[in-house]
């Protein structure tokens, strides 16, 4: 499979004190997430403290295995990313129950809604790893019903974790 993300010399992502051992993990080759220490609840992106109940967080390798939930064909990127084009980045709901967003490495028309993904990690420039979504055959093991949830079914946004 093709590695858009060679193709990709734009801005890297900031690595600050609460990513870093996200990126540091990517850099291995590794998908770790922060688990809340107190209500065990898996959340992304990194943060200082569970986002949730504000409890401290430890990291914990996490499957990769995602489906995706949504996507976009990039066809006018900002500079750094031109060359890159077309390219699909994507939402996935990993089974851990977070949302991640990275680039699908797949061929475009062969991206669903619904699709099976694995998280992979692909090389940018010589010192840096992106994780990148890649297709997954099958289905992950707990794939979820995508049936639309109404208005009325939704916890309010100020009790998602």
């Amino acid at each position: 499979m093709t590695n858009v993300t060679e193709r990709m010399a734009g801005p890297r992502p900031v690595v600050d004190c609460d990513s870093k051992p996200f990126w540091d993990a990517a850099a291995r080759g590794e998908l770790l997430l922060q688990v809340c220490a107190a209500c065990q609840r898996w959340q992304f992106p990194p943060r200082a403290q569970c986002a949730r109940c504000a409890a401290d967080v430890t990291w914990r390798a996490a499957s990769g295995t995602a489906t995706l939930y949504s996507y976009t064909v990039v066809h006018r990127a900002p500079a750094g990313f031109a060359d890159a084009v077309p390219y699909a980045v994507g939402l996935g709901d990993l089974i851990e129950g977070v949302r991640m967003v990275a680039v699908v490495d797949a061929p475009l028309d062969s991206i669903t809604i619904g699709q099976a993904l694995q998280v992979a990690f692909a090389r940018r420039g010589d010192d840096f790893v992106l994780p990148v979504f890649r297709p997954k055959p099958g289905r992950p093991d707990d794939a979820r019903d995508l049936t639309p949830i109404s208005a009325t079914q939704q916890e309010p946004l100020s009790r998602r974790g």
